[in-house]
């Protein structure tokens, strides 16, 4: 990916399992990892059996950055409670060489996402400028050290407080109404200061302030820098850089396109400029049963990136041994527990569903997520959202639906981008997807067919992802 500096992991293995520590030991050879065998203490990332896990939790919690912890049918069993519970990832212990390359991946992009902020930590801190975070009524949330040197004050004097601490009234109360008029309308303000040490000396600063925006374009804090601020500014655009070409890099951790005598499954994604949330899955659960996942997380960044990481972890985890309400269920909870302890807070919506050739069925939770489709006979059926998007509540139960697998063809899932990527009212574009869709059986390649008739050459502004699945 090309980040600016990658984070360097070595890996320990501790499983008990011979075939499984080789399978282990053959994938990160092939991948070109660094991996120790002999000593605990230099690795960052551990290999772990899920009951030498729980056995020692607090001890491997404290010693390692991160665990991939794998689970046999008895662990999740033992430990449902707590799996995913602490530090860590997890991984079903017949897992295959596919799954447990893509698990290192996503360990991979989670530690270097941490190291990054910690760059970013550093070099605010180290910074030959002034750096400065308020909330909208100017309360200071965060100062880097080259400001606390400049004023004279100590962290926990100035965190809480507000700028006026340094103020030397030299301005009157007309600059700063001023101020405050330009970046709250969301302008950036230029200007100079004449502020005031802790010991009653007096300073000069230069210094820019910006309002800082979410999602939805409102104003929740402020960040001021001082001088330098080219410095900066070229630090912001090399990291806007790398974000780009890590969305690059989502359309590699798709599932591989899988084909036998009852299912043929693609899917496809088109990524928006930086990273965003959608994700799939699909699992063979036995020779008759297979699972398909598809989430769309609210919002785009690393924080969305790992939450849709989170989420398909778990399902890929847990369908395997339980129910879909319940594994549905669980995947809520798991979200609601990050949302509860994180500044940042991440819906999302999804579909989930098994398709059962045993049972002659297809069940499925449709969890605010835009409404798929099926092809009976010469009709499209649409099955619309039938429950409450995840990360909002513990609701409890998610209601399952079933319908009889029939003489449906295919079925075809996607993200919310494929139909709010223009100013169409969503009636009209889901109908443009529907004669898409109908066009589409003719072509050779179903899903690029429809991607070229829903969106072509135009802009869009949402990742888009598709699934299409051949009921043979």
């Amino acid at each position: 990916m090309g980040d600016f500096a990658r984070y360097d992991m070595t890996y320990y293995i501790e499983v008990g399992s011979k075939t499984i520590y080789n399978k282990i030991k053959s994938s990160l050879s092939r991948l070109g990892l660094s991996q120790i065998d002999s000593s605990k203490e230099k690795a960052s990332v551990c290999i772990i059996d899920a009951s030498l896990y729980f056995s020692n939790k607090l001890d491997i919690d404290k010693k390692y950055e991160t665990c991939l912890k794998i689970i046999s049918k008895e662990d999740c069993l033992k430990y449902y409670d707590s799996i995913f519970d602490g530090i860590g990832f997890v991984l079903r212990s017949n897992f295959t060489i596919e799954e447990l390359e893509e698990s290192i991946f996503f360990i991979q992009e989670h530690l270097n996402n941490k190291f990054q902020n910690q760059i970013l930590k550093t070099i605010f801190d180290s910074a030959n400028n002034s750096l400065v975070i308020t909330d909208t009524k100017g309360v200071i949330q965060y100062a880097n050290r080259y400001f606390l040197r400049a004023t004279g004050y100590e962290n926990d004097e100035v965190l809480g407080g507000l700028p006026k601490l340094i103020k030397s009234g030299f301005h009157n109360e007309a600059f700063y109404q001023e101020l405050w008029d330009i970046i709250s309308s969301g302008t950036v303000w230029n200007g100079f200061f004449v502020n005031q040490r802790k010991n009653g000396r007096l300073f000069y600063e230069e210094a820019t302030i910006s309002p800082i925006f979410n999602s939805l374009g409102q104003i929740k804090q402020y960040l001021k820098i001082g001088k330098l601020v080219e410095r900066e500014r070229l630090l912001v655009k090399e990291l806007s850089q790398e974000m780009k070409a890590a969305s690059e890099t989502m359309e590699y951790i798709l599932p591989a396109d899988y084909s036998d005598k009852y299912i043929s499954f693609k899917s496809k994604v088109k990524p928006y400029n930086y990273l965003g949330g959608d994700y799939v899955c699909f699992e063979k659960i036995d020779d008759l049963k297979y699972a398909v996942g598809i989430i769309d997380v609210v919002g785009h960044g690393t924080s969305s990136t790992i939450i849709g990481m989170k989420a398909i972890s778990v399902f890929k985890s847990i369908i395997y041994y339980d129910t879909l309400g319940n594994t549905v269920n669980r995947v809520n909870k798991e979200i609601n527990l990050i949302n509860r302890d994180s500044s940042t807070v991440r819906y999302l919506s999804g579909v989930f569903m098994i398709i059962d050739f045993n049972d002659k069925t297809i069940s499925y939770v449709n969890a605010g997520h835009p409404a798929f489709y099926g092809k009976s006979r010469d009709q499209l059926l649409k099955f619309e959202s039938n429950n409450m998007i995840l990360g909002i509540v513990n609701q409890g139960d998610y209601h399952v639906e079933s319908i009889c697998l029939g003489d449906i063809s295919y079925i075809f899932l996607y993200s919310d981008g494929l139909v709010e990527n223009n100013e169409e009212e969503l009636i009209t574009a889901e109908a443009h997807l529907e004669q898409a869709l109908l066009e589409a059986e003719k072509e050779e390649s179903f899903m690029d067919s429809v991607l070229d008739k829903m969106i072509g050459n135009k802009e869009y502004s949402d990742d888009i992802t598709l699934c299409h699945i051949e009921l043979k």
